[in-house]
């Protein structure tokens, strides 16, 4: 869904929903050290198989990822999401938790305007 807001500034728990999605905010998105950013992965499929963030400005990143796994998927070594997409990204996710990574597989890599999930 879209998220028609000015600004977003996250100091609690941002999800798509119950279902995999995605959430499009025309404008800013601010995460806190109290902020955490729910994702999903269920296949490789974007949108549909894992949730996404689209930002068009900037998103800023601090806080934590909460990542679960849905409909049974099991990452393979080398697996690739893109959870963030932005006009910007600054920061970094803090601590990392959820079933995706109770391994210690997986690890977050920002660039200027992605965030993606990487299994290695």
């Amino acid at each position: 869904g879209k998220l028609d807001a000015a600004f977003v500034t996250n100091g609690c728990t941002f999800a798509t929903g119950p279902a995999i999605g995605q959430i499009k905010m025309p404008n800013n998105y601010v995460q806190t050290t109290a902020g955490a950013l729910k994702i999903k992965i269920g296949s490789l499929a974007p949108t549909t198989g894992f949730d996404q963030l689209t930002v068009q400005n900037g998103a800023s990143l601090a806080g934590t990822l909460n990542l679960s796994l849905a409909n049974g998927y099991e990452p393979n070594l080398n697996d690739s999401f893109q959870i963030i997409t932005a006009g910007s990204l600054t920061g970094k996710f803090n601590t990392i938790t959820g079933a995706a990574i109770s391994s210690g597989r997986a690890r977050v890599i920002c660039a200027p305007d992605t965030a993606r999930l990487i299994v290695s």
